[in-house]
């Protein structure tokens, strides 16, 4: 898709644009031509049928943007160098809904209306066909980005099938039928089922059936088909403390009303198994064997996505988690939070990533630099900016301060740019808070003290007091009591090196 421009000679014809983009073929593969006036202000559209895929997955090519008077040209060259007539399909232009819908040739979708094409859409270009009831029909079309900003590109139409006309057919049955004619149905046995997975984003538990080229999704109220060849990236994160992620990175993105889903994020229990339902002749295509009666979950949805779309599966490096802790079970990741949602950031051998919620993935090849300095510093945590070459930045907040030299270490490796790196590894000091009243009872006998000695203010001492604590957040991971005792400790500590604010007033009495 794009603007280029339209080339045809005695051999052969094609399109290509400025941007590399390039379509072309051998005039002897053009079975027949249609012209439509489809494109406002008097432009038309050719539309061609080839005897065969030429590997773009469609038989039919569409190029618009003709002038009027091209007509007339096109006819006599096509019907003298490839002896095909190009026919004028009359399209309707008062702007109706309501016609009788035909599959031509399992190619297209039309709507009539009198006789006229009303509505033509490429069944090739389906990305999702649901129903929402019993008579309505939605459509989604794929989006290959290459759409400019002025564009106006169809990405979703509801269909309302009444069942009546000349094709009787219900809603159910017409979507099962543009299932199968765009690739999108689940032809042939499933090779696994598995129920009552948990899926962040379209947000529910859904049951994943898996065939040779599509993966069906069912939820409660919807249903979704993944086609084997757009899943592009696949990534095996572990959750602590016993959770497990499996993240799908799709391409085109998955469209859910107006959200685009770019990832799907699978949550498990780690020691979560389930029995073995695969056949025996498809054990070995995903690396199992007859004597595996049980399948711990997440490790067997790996496998199955992993043999159905070619994609390897990315895992934590062992480089950083051994930067981390010595332990070869211990964390992995970052607990962070980003934009106030509290998530897991990876860094990973090629790329870093932050789950669940929003899911944030960027190659280090993209990454400008990393800045320790530009965000807030606390007493156990810090935050760092990632700024990308396309000046997008990304702010993730509340990173432990036991960290600090371990993520610097790991990025001087990987190759990625560091801003102040000093300003992490420094732990400041703790603001000193207000004098508790067993060290304001210690002053010297015979004198009435009327303030509190030392640097803080009572202005700023309540600004610790309403500052959150970031240790706060750590009671479901650390022991509570012990941490409370420490806490107290700290706020009797007297910081006796400190001298006194000069402007405090002292009365003898």
């Amino acid at each position: 898709a794009g603007v280029g421009k339209f080339r045809v000679t005695p051999e052969q014809l094609g399109w290509f644009s400025s941007d590399k983009n390039m379509v072309q073929f051998a005039g002897e593969q053009v079975v027949a031509a249609w012209w439509q006036n489809a494109c406002g202000r008097g432009r038309g559209l050719l539309k061609l049928q080839l005897k065969e895929n030429r590997g773009s997955g469609a038989a039919v090519n569409r190029f618009a943007g003709f002038q009027t008077e091209d007509l007339k040209h096109l006819k006599a060259y096509f019907q003298k160098h490839f002896g095909v007539a190009v026919v004028e399909q009359d399209v309707d232009i008062r702007g109706w809904s309501w016609g009788d819908w035909s599959l031509d040739g399992g190619t297209d979708l039309r709507l009539m209306v009198d006789g006229k094409l009303g509505v033509e859409v490429p069944v090739a270009e389906l990305n999702q066909v649901t129903t929402l009831g019993k008579a309505e029909l939605n459509v989604e079309f794929q989006d290959d980005g290459s759409a400019q900003p002025d564009d106006e590109v169809l990405h979703e139409m509801r269909l309302v099938v009444s069942g009546v006309g000349d094709i009787s057919m219900s809603a159910d049955q017409l979507r099962e039928e543009l299932l199968q004619l765009g690739g999108l149905s689940a032809s042939g046995d499933s090779i696994a089922r598995v129920p009552d997975v948990l899926v962040t984003a379209p947000r529910g538990r859904h049951d994943f059936e898996f065939f040779r080229q599509v993966v069906k999704v069912r939820g409660k109220t919807q249903s979704y088909s993944i086609k084997s060849q757009h899943i592009a990236r696949l990534f095996l994160l572990p959750l602590p403390p016993t959770d497990i992620a499996l993240v799908v990175g799709l391409d085109p993105p998955l469209r859910q009303g107006n959200q685009m889903h770019q990832f799907l994020v699978l949550t498990f229990d780690k020691d979560r198994t389930m029995k073995n339902t695969i056949a025996k002749d498809k054990l070995a295509e995903i690396g199992l064997t007859e004597d595996d009666q049980e399948h711990v979950v997440s490790d067997l949805m790996a496998r199955l996505f992993k043999t159905l779309s070619g994609k390897p599966v990315v895992c934590p490096t062992t480089e950083f988690r051994e930067l981390l802790s010595k332990d070869p079970d211990g964390p992995c990741s970052c607990r962070c939070s980003h934009k106030a949602t509290p998530g897991h950031l990876f860094f990973l051998k090629r790329s870093l990533i932050f789950i669940t919620k929003p899911v944030l993935w960027f190659r280090y090849a993209d990454v400008e630099s990393v800045d320790f300095g530009a965000g807030m510093m606390r007493r156990t945590s810090f935050d760092i900016i990632v700024t990308l070459k396309s000046r997008l930045q990304f702010e993730f907040q509340q990173l432990e301060h036991g960290i600090s030299e371990a993520l610097i270490t790991f990025l001087k490796k990987v190759e990625v740019k560091i801003l102040n790196p000093i300003k992490a590894l420094k732990v400041p000091s703790q603001r000193p808070g207000p004098v508790p009243r067993t060290a304001a009872v210690q002053a010297a006998p015979g004198r009435r003290i009327q303030g509190v000695a030392g640097t803080g203010s009572s202005r700023a001492a309540k600004e610790v007091e309403d500052e959150p604590d970031p240790e706060e957040e750590d009671e479901d991971y650390n022991d509570a009591s012990s941490e409370s005792e420490e806490l107290s400790e700290d706020e009797v500590e007297v910081d006796d090196s400190a001298p006194p604010r000069q402007s405090k007033r002292v009365r003898r009495t």
